[in-house]
């Protein structure tokens, strides 16, 4: 038995976090002694921790006290092995390990490409990479572009880059997806189609040209559009959908706690964006049974769907493509059998295993 202690910034609703959560609650499921830590215990994300799985709040006044933090709890728990991801936690997880010996404990997780105007914790994780990825374990990279990026631009030691796709829990997709829509989605219970997007409300997920997209086709075929989510440019969609105009055929149901009914009732699922790290929501789609298009970005897109194997790729910001690959998809739909044995390459139990393996392999 090992243990585990997994560190990141607080209990945010997006894909990395829920991806760090599932990664612990599988490790202490394996019989491994496992912990989270987490700088405010707050955010959606919480409620999925199991019981099982030890919690503590670093709850610090400035990112500089964060460090010495850290570095008290771990000489506490001392845990054989130390994932950071997310913000400014991989840097401070090397710089609180390093007066305390446990640098080659430490596993850093870049899930996302560099993005010039995203939070600064971030782009200063990417340009401390070189330094970052000789002093810990390893460095996984949740895609093979991520790799390259920071092999290529901000050489990182490329003995120790890892690619390691995120996982998804098949069971609980499954179990969940049994439960029926949502209120707010109540008129789709008698069958009415639609076509689903999830993702925050930002730019990254670039919903203009998904509703541009649409546009072109929606004419042609009864279904609605849904897009599940929120974020700072709802107002500024919203507009854009208004005026185009389709508010009587785009939907905005927010935030589901539980999005996987409405995965397996959608007819096709479809994401815009301009980039991924990952893209755990096509491996969701799948895990459903509902065929995917999605847009030939950098990061893991291409890659879960092997080149246009599993869904069709089109070019990030070509709208009259996506639109064509929206025709095509939904009078050509894959059969739900073969998507959802694709989904099982991602299970949780083999990623988790991969983990478990560079720990013990990379020194």
């Amino acid at each position: 038995m090992k243990h585990y202690l997994f560190y990141i910034p607080f209990f945010a609703g997006g894909g990395a976090e829920r991806v760090a959560v599932m990664l612990a609650n599988q490790f202490s499921k394996n019989g491994n002694d496992v912990s989270f830590v987490v700088n405010r215990a707050d955010g959606p994300s919480k409620s999925l921790l199991t019981q099982n799985v030890s919690l503590y709040e670093l709850n610090p006044s400035t990112h500089f006290s964060s460090i010495f933090l850290f570095s008290s709890l771990l000489k506490k728990v001392n845990p054989d092995y130390i994932h950071c991801r997310l913000g400014l936690c991989p840097i401070i997880g090397v710089l609180a390990t390093l007066p305390i010996d446990m640098c080659g404990k430490v596993v850093i997780a870049y899930d996302n490409p560099y993005v010039p105007n995203s939070r600064i914790g971030g782009r200063i994780t990417y340009y401390c990479a070189s330094l970052l990825s000789r002093l810990s374990r390893c460095t996984v990279c949740v895609s093979s572009d991520i790799l390259t990026e920071l092999r290529d631009r901000f050489k990182a030691s490329s003995k120790k880059l890892r690619v390691i796709y995120n996982p998804v829990d098949l069971e609980e997709i499954n179990r969940k997806s049994q439960e029926p829509l949502p209120e707010s989605l109540s008129e789709y219970r008698e069958e009415k189609p639609f076509i689903l997007a999830v993702g925050r409300l930002v730019e990254q997920k670039d919903y203009p040209t998904l509703i541009r997209a649409f546009h072109r086709i929606h004419r042609e075929f009864p279904h609605d559009l849904v897009i599940l989510g929120q974020g700072p440019l709802e107002n500024d969609i919203r507009a854009f959908v208004k005026k185009m105009p389709l508010e009587n055929r785009v939907i905005f149901p927010g935030f589901l706690q539980n999005p996987f009914p409405v995965f397996r009732a959608a007819s096709l699922f479809v994401l815009s964006s301009a980039f991924e790290g990952f893209g755990n929501v096509i491996i969701e789609a799948l895990a459903t049974g509902t065929s995917v298009v999605s847009t030939n970005c950098p990061g893991g897109p291409k890659e879960i769907l092997a080149n246009g194997k599993y869904g069709k790729l089109t070019p990030v910001g070509d709208d009259k493509a996506l639109a064509g690959a929206i025709r095509f998809t939904l009078k050509n739909p894959l059969p739900a059998d073969i998507l959802q044995e694709r989904a099982g390459d991602f299970s949780l139990d083999k990623i988790a295993s991969q983990y478990e393996s560079i720990c013990e392999d990379i020194g």
